[in-house]
This record gives C-alpha cells, sequence and structure tokens, in this order.
C-alpha cells in the first residue's frame, strides 16, 4: 500500500500540469523528488517495516519522557508489543473503589474472568465497576496488595509455583453490610501487561542513569531480541513534496489574478487615449476597421480584434468580443457603442466619440485625484515615525543636560 502513495503522487502532478495550474519546471521538479519518494519506500519495503536494534537514545527528542512502541521476540518465537517509558517510572495501578451490583453468591463465578477456577489464577481478576442486576456495592481488597491489585490485576513478583491471596470484599446493599472473601491462588501473569511491566523492570535496572537507554537482552531467562518500525522517510517525503507543488499551484494562480489586475488597470489608464484617437482617426475620414487597424499598433487587443475581423468575424461581433475580453465597464460601453455605429451606418460616430472621450478624462482626474488622497493616507504612518525620530533626538540631549 505505501508504494502507491508516491505513484500517486506523481498522477497529482502530472494532472495538474495537464490542467495548465504547474508549469514545466514544477513539475519535472515534482516527479524528481517523487522518484525519490519511491526509491526510498521500495528500500524500506524490502529491508522490512522492522529494524533490529539493541539500544536507544535516552535523551533523543523522539523519546524522551515518552512511551516508545517496541516488539520483542522470545526464544520460541512469540512477539510482544512493548511500550517503554524512558527513562519515568510506570504508575501504580489506581486503588479500584468499585460499585457493583449483583447478589453475593455470583461473585465467584463473576470475578474468575478468563481462569478455570480460583485454584489456578493467572489471567486478571474480573473486578467491574457497575453488576447488571442488583444494588449491590462493594470495596475489594487482598492480604497480599504487591501481588493483586484491587483492580483484579496480578503484579510482577508472583513465584512460578504459585501463590496463596486472600481475597476480601465488602459488600453493602440498602444499609445492609457483608464481608466475603474467598482463598484463592496466583501463578505468574499471562497478560501482555505483566511481560511490559518485567521489561520495564529490567530496563530500568540495567541502566539507572545512563545517557544511552540500554535494552535488556533477557527477561526471565528468556533472550529477547528487539525491533521497531520504521519512520516511513519515504510517504513523509512524498507528501512534502506534493504540499510544495499545491502551494506553487497557489502561487501561480495569485500571479496570474495579479498580471490580470494590472493589465486591466493599465487598459483603464490608456482608456481615455484609445477613445481619443479613434475620435480623431474617424473624423479624418477614415473608416472604423481603420481606425481600429491604427491603434492595433500599440494595443494588443485591438490587434485581436483587427484579426478576428480579417478571419470572417462579423464586424460587430468582433468589437463586442473586444470589449468583453477588456473587462471593464469603459470597455464594454465602448464596444456597444462602436457596434451600434456600425448597425447604423456610423453617421455619429465621431461626436459619440468625442463625447465618451471628453468623460473619460473626466474619469480620469478624478480618478488621479482619489489615488493621491490614498497615497495621501498611506504617507501619514511614516511621516508620524519620522516626527517621531526628530522630537527624539531633539529631547534626549536636553533631558541629559539637566
Amino acid at each position: 500500500m505505501k508504494i502507491f502513495v508516491p505513484i500517486l503522487g506523481a498522477a497529482v502532478v502530472c494532472y495538474l500540469y495537464y490542467r495548465q495550474k504547474i508549469s514545466k519546471r514544477v513539475l519535472v521538479a515534482g516527479l524528481l523528488g517523487l522518484s525519490g519518494c519511491l526509491v526510498l519506500t521500495v528500500m524500506d519495503l524490502r529491508s522490512g517495516e522492522l529494524e533490529q536494534i539493541r539500544s536507544l537514545n535516552k535523551n533523543s527528542r523522539e523519546n524522551a519522557l515518552e512511551e516508545i512502541p517496541l516488539e520483542a521476540e522470545t526464544e520460541d518465537g512469540t512477539r510482544h508489543e512493548v511500550k517503554l517509558k524512558i527513562p519515568e517510572e510506570s504508575a501504580d495501578p489506581k486503588v479500584a473503589a468499585n460499585v457493583l451490583k449483583k447478589a453475593v453468591k455470583d461473585l465467584e463465578k463473576l470475578i474468575l474472568g478468563k481462569n478455570r477456577d480460583a485454584s489456578h489464577v493467572e489471567w486478571n481478576l474480573n473486578l467491574p465497576v457497575s453488576l447488571e442486576n442488583s444494588q449491590v456495592s462493594c470495596v475489594w481488597s487482598s492480604d497480599h496488595p504487591a501481588l493483586l491489585g484491587w483492580d483484579g490485576e496480578i503484579r510482577s513478583g508472583v513465584p512460578a509455583e504459585g501463590q496463596d491471596v486472600l481475597l476480601k470484599a465488602q459488600l453493602e446493599l440498602q444499609g445492609q453490610t457483608r464481608s466475603w472473601e474467598k482463598k484463592i491462588r496466583l501463578y505468574p501473569s499471562l497478560e501482555e501487561t505483566a511481560f511490559q511491566q518485567k521489561v520495564q523492570n529490567e530496563a530500568e535496572a540495567l541502566n539507572g542513569n545512563s545517557k544511552t537507554w540500554k535494552l535488556p537482552d533477557s527477561v526471565d531467562g528468556e533472550q529477547i531480541i528487539w525491533y521497531r518500525k520504521r519512520g516511513g522517510k519515504g510517504e513523509t517525503l512524498c507528501l512534502l513534496i506534493l504540499c510544495l507543488v499545491l502551494g506553487s499551484v497557489l502561487v501561480r494562480e495569485k500571479r496570474q489574478e495579479e498580471k490580470i489586475r494590472a493589465h486591466r488597470e493599465e487598459l483603464i489608464r490608456r482608456y481615455p487615449e484609445i477613445v481619443s484617437e479613434l475620435q480623431l482617426y474617424t473624423a479624418a475620414g477614415l473608416s472604423l476597421r481603420q481606425a481600429m487597424k491604427r491603434i492595433a499598433r500599440n494595443e494588443p487587443e485591438a490587434e485581436r480584434c483587427c484579426y478576428e475581423m480579417e478571419n470572417g468575424v462579423l464586424e460587430q461581433d468582433a468589437y463586442t468580443r473586444f470589449g468583453e475580453r477588456c473587462g471593464t465597464a469603459e470597455y464594454r460601453k465602448l464596444a456597444l457603442l462602436l457596434a451600434q455605429s456600425q448597425m447604423k451606418g456610423g453617421a455619429r460616430l465621431s461626436e459619440l466619440l468625442e463625447e465618451e472621450a471628453q468623460g473619460a478624462f473626466e474619469n480620469r482626474k478624478r480618478r488621479a485625484r482619489v489615488l493621491g488622497e490614498k497615497a495621501a493616507v498611506r504617507m501619514v504612518l511614516p511621516m508620524g515615525m519620522m516626527l517621531l525620530i526628530v522630537l527624539i533626538i531633539v529631547m534626549v540631549p536636553a533631558f541629559l543636560t539637566f
């Protein structure tokens, strides 16, 4: 499954290039990076997900004061999942004060859990928080709390030949109390947590305050081989490259938007000049098409309009497209004026263009005043800072002379 991550990433990069969301340079860089991710992933898969280790760096950032997930393999081939705390000791189990809802006669059967009988207890006992069909509350205790916790957990230190433990319970039902006790025989726990506790104790006894946290070679006389899962560098690098590619898409789109906005601002700035030139050429006796050809020498959108007319597009349709491409209200108004004039014969075109040119120059003046006011507002903060600096330069020496 991991090998498909860089392949999927390469497909995403190619799709973005196909949709013209990224440049060719970003495509090549992304594919090269994802190829490296694929190589790392294949190397991890060939060497397996687990690596054999002998020690851990005690003060490393990844395992300081944290539980480190490991796998321990014993001589018989059994693997145990172990979480070692480095260097903190594991906390003692909480004292259980459990409320139970069941009759006293059912306690013995209930507490056994996975154990066959009370004479051979090697699995944690079931001391539940509540019972289903009673209002009985119960407090548990034992005469060997170091071996059997009040929550039923069999702790480390139980001898292999077993240990007799007296389990006690104080039951209460509607103000009436009754004591219950049962002798059970404990054996070393078969629970995974017991093995983990043994490993934790062995590791703490072996290392003490040493800088390098060594892993024990054996627990209870059994040899142990340690493994830890690999970090998955290929997948991490693949995700990082994809994030960079997607980031380049956003940057590219933002640059395109800025370029379009700058182009439209330039068109708006040149609008009075374009209308004035059209009025001048048409007043001199040139047809509207000829006037557009003259303007097309310095205006790409007008050049495209002339190209469309030369290739069979109707003149009024070409003017309408010209206004839509420019994308501003001024050019749409001009395109509508040109298209209507072409349909009506263009008798008053020069006069209409002259009126539009005058209005365009007035709008340009108003626009210049607005921009000037904005520039003045932007200058307030720098001027205020300069005034503050001047005051400091003048006042500090004056204060120092006193």
